[in-house]
Parts: C-alpha cells; sequence; structure tokens
C-alpha cells in the first residue's frame, strides 16, 4: 500500500513539474541564452571554453524544440534542423577546423532564424501581453543580435580582415559584443567594419533594431492598450 502511495505521488510531482517547465519554457530558453553571454566569454579561449559552448548549445537545442512543441509539423522542422547542429557540434569539438567552424556556424544560424520566426509569429498573434510575451521579445532581440554575430564571424571566416579591432582579436564573443553594439545603434568603435560586404550587413543590424523598437514592441503596447479596453 506504501509503495503504491509513493509510485503515485511521484508521477503526480513529475506531472507537475512538467506543467511547470511547461509553461515557463520561454524563460527557461531566455535562462540559457543569457547563461551562454555571461559564461562562455570568460572560457572561450581555453579547452574547456569549447566544451562549455557545445553543452549550452545543445540546452539551448533542447529549450527551442520544446519551446516550439505545440505543432508537430514545427517541431519536425526543427529537428530536421537540430540534428545537423548537434552532430557537427560534437564533429566541431572532437576535430576542430576551419571547415567544422563554418559548418557549425551556417546549421547554428538557421537553427536560431527558424525559431526567431516562430517567436515573432507568436508574438504578432498575442491577444495580450504577459510576461511571457515581454520575454519573447527579449528573446527576440537576444537572437537577432547571435545571429548577426554568428554572420560576422562567418564573414571573418570566408574573408579575413572584414572586421578592425583597436585591441585583442576577432572572436566569437567580441563579434556578439560588436553585434549588441551595433543592433542598439551604440557604436563604441573599438571595433568596426572594414570590407563593404560587412558594412552593409552592419547598417541592415542598425535598420533591423530601430524598426525592432518601433515596430514590435509598438505592436505590444498596442495589444496592451486592447486588452485594457477591453477587460474595461
Amino acid at each position: 500500500m506504501t509503495n503504491e502511495f509513493d509510485e503515485e505521488y511521484s508521477q503526480k510531482q513529475l506531472v507537475r513539474i512538467r506543467i511547470l517547465v511547461h509553461k515557463y519554457r520561454d524563460f527557461i530558453t531566455l535562462a540559457i541564452l543569457a547563461a551562454f553571454f555571461i559564461i562562455f566569454p570568460l572560457f572561450e579561449d581555453t579547452h574547456f571554453g569549447n566544451l562549455l559552448m557545445i553543452i549550452l548549445v545543445n540546452m539551448f537545442l533542447l529549450a527551442g524544440l520544446f519551446s516550439i512543441s505545440d505543432k508537430p509539423r514545427q517541431l519536425v522542422i526543427g529537428a530536421l534542423l537540430a540534428a545537423p547542429l548537434f552532430l557537427i557540434g560534437w564533429i566541431w569539438y572532437f576535430l576542430p577546423s576551419k571547415g567544422a567552424d563554418v559548418s557549425l556556424l551556417i546549421v547554428f544560424i538557421l537553427f536560431l532564424t527558424y525559431i526567431l520566426l516562430l517567436i515573432v509569429r507568436r508574438i504578432l498573434l498575442a491577444r495580450e501581453v504577459t510576461r511571457f510575451e515581454i520575454s519573447r521579445a527579449i528573446m527576440v532581440y537576444i537572437i537577432i543580435g547571435m545571429i548577426f554575430g554568428m554572420i560576422y564571424m562567418l564573414m571573418e571566416y570566408l574573408s579575413s580582415g572584414s572586421f578592425m579591432i583597436s585591441s585583442g582579436k576577432i572572436t566569437l564573443s567580441a563579434l556578439f559584443y560588436f553585434s549588441f553594439v551595433a543592433l542598439s545603434t551604440t557604436g563604441f568603435g573599438d571595433i568596426y567594419a572594414v570590407a563593404p560586404l560587412a558594412r552593409s550587413v552592419v547598417i541592415i543590424e542598425m535598420l533591423i533594431g530601430v524598426m525592432y523598437m518601433a515596430v514590435l514592441i509598438g505592436l505590444l503596447i498596442n495589444a496592451f492598450r486592447v486588452n485594457l479596453l477591453d477587460k474595461q
């Protein structure tokens, strides 16, 4: 009798945990993204940093797939994009090479872009503004910065000297930093684009940053006002 009670209690606890994880899945994904930017740059130039990057990427894969698990079709497409990313990530870790670097960046950009489009679609379809929509809006901003940072790293691999830095060397974390500087149109000047194509991409990111704040945040505010009027 006691064993049956314990088993039933354990099953209920698992169900509660599953419900909580599903409810707060966007916050979990956001936390993983934040961890990536806080922890990875500290260990980027070490062997442990490479392992840490793969672990964080795999965690983001799982969180991203779970975030779009409401519709089977979206989950299948996401899994098809995640599978090569998972495989190439471990190949990059055990057999590092320029080809592996380029391949990893390309498949990660594709996966992030797909997740980004789905999150934006959810935000646009939102009828009211909740903490979940706000977390998704923050997530979109971070993913945009990540995508462009990886595009810059890809450009640097394919055409060395596309970017210049006042001190240190061009690394992925340095270009992530530059990407968010460009996205927020801050412009510190310690890293700058040199190649014409790189400058064009930077301009595109700056325009996206301005339009994001003006359009997407505007839509969230409008949805909040509509919801407020409906309640009145």
